[in-house]
């Protein structure tokens, strides 16, 4: 049997720069699909249309993890925001963290 290896701690959040923590994207409002929508196109200005999402960390970087429903609940959240403003949505890597799993997914806009 293969074992995932474990999630690290990241450095916190920062606001510049194209990198996104998300502890999960489950049960969006319209209203918070659309501030995920302007955060996303924000990380893709500052990523020169390539931003990286880190789902299942907390904003101070704790590998936090999800279970597989909310993981893949925030994953499919990820996809429609992307795909609402022509990008695309791949998961670089799944990793375990202190409660479940975590992704870091690579966000592109589509040139």
């Amino acid at each position: 049997k293969v074992s995932t290896p474990s999630a690290v701690w990241l450095p916190p959040e920062v606001e510049e720069g194209n990198m996104e923590y998300k502890l999960k994207l489950v049960n969006l409002t319209q209203e918070q699909f659309n501030h995920r929508l302007t955060q996303m196109n924000w990380r893709l200005n500052e990523g020169e249309n390539r931003a990286i999402y880190q789902i299942g960390y907390g904003d101070n970087g704790r590998p936090v993890g999800l279970n597989d429903y909310e993981l893949q609940e925030s994953l499919n959240s990820l996809n429609r925001i992307a795909s609402s403003i022509d990008c695309t949505s791949q998961i670089e890597k799944v990793l375990v963290g202190e409660q479940g799993r975590t992704a870091q997914v690579l966000v592109l806009r589509r040139e």
